[in-house]
């Protein structure tokens, strides 16, 4: 698509414009809808096949959350929808085990989860008036301090400079699969992933893969649910343990690259399913729930 667009010489950058990213984004959404009855009337409603599962999950639920999460939803000042996306944005980045990604978004619920209990000001503020809590000013600051930085700069290089992976040319891992594919329980093809017994024209097969009887679901995958929820203990107690060294310095854990980060993090996910409901600060934990029926009610 790139090529077709921008011409056959131009060459894909590392980190594209976002005007470009944009343009894409927008193509492949806008092209999408055009063919998406003809392509889904292929396909039985109970498929499972990973391809067409990857391909559902990329042009119905992650371009659109790209592109709508801040230009329209933010912008907006939706409020509800707004954070039903960002809970949704942070399970990409969960599942693609995104430094920082996958703690910032639970930062801003928990926040805001905790205003809303406590009836603090704030979170009738921030929900009247959204569109005016931006890091325009901050990112503005930012763009001239760059601008006018040497990429030999010191302090580590500026932080040895913000490096990006290319996905191009990659061997496709679990990760990059609908979420169903990165649980304990993997889609079963062809079998409810309840009963196990065939799948029949009284059946759905939820955007994460999972399939189920009508009569096996229960509003809820439960999968899934246990994955966002040991997602929630494991990331809750990485920044935890990070505001506890009490100190902004950066670590060498923090300058690992990701091939490194991954192995880490799934030797730990393992151990996650045994934390202790206690050692996560009570108003995340009382809130996953919630936060889970939202991204369920959204796909179904």
């Amino acid at each position: 698509m790139f090529h077709f667009v921008f011409g056959e010489r131009k060459k894909l950058a590392k980190k594209p414009k976002p005007w470009r990213i944009n343009l894409l984004l927008e193509l492949a959404r806008s092209g999408w809808l055009k063919i998406k009855n003809k392509i889904m009337q292929k396909f039985d409603s109970t498929c499972k096949d990973v391809e067409y599962r990857t391909a559902i999950d990329l042009l119905d639920n992650l371009i659109p959350a790209t592109l709508d999460v801040y230009a329209i939803l933010f912008r907006s000042g939706s409020f509800e929808k707004y954070v039903e996306t960002v809970f949704r944005i942070w399970t990409f980045a969960l599942r693609w085990k995104r430094k920082n990604y996958n703690k910032a978004p639970l930062v801003f619920l928990s926040d805001l989860f905790y205003w809303q209990d406590t009836h603090h000001p704030f979170a009738d503020a921030i929900e009247k008036y959204l569109s005016c809590f931006n890091d325009y000013y901050v990112e503005n600051a930012h763009s001239r301090i760059r601008a006018n930085t040497s990429s030999n700069a010191t302090v580590e290089n500026i932080i040895k400079q913000a490096y990006v992976i290319a996905t191009l040319g990659k061997e496709i891992d679990l990760r990059h699969l609908p979420t169903a594919y990165s649980t304990s329980h993997p889609p079963q093809l062809g079998l409810c992933d309840y009963c196990k017994l065939q799948m029949n024209d009284d059946s759905v097969v939820l955007v994460c893969g999972h399939g189920y009887h009508s009569a096996c679901y229960d509003k809820r995958c439960v999968y899934c649910e246990n994955f966002y929820k040991n997602g929630i203990y494991e990331n809750v107690n990485a920044f935890l343990k990070r505001i506890e060294k009490g100190t902004d310095m950066l670590t060498q854990d923090d300058l690992d690259n990701e091939i490194i980060e991954d192995e880490e993090e799934g030797t730990e996910e393992t151990d996650c399913e045994q934390t202790s409901m206690m050692e996560v600060p009570y108003d995340v934990y009382s809130y996953t729930n919630y936060l889970y029926s939202v991204y369920n009610n959204i796909y179904i």
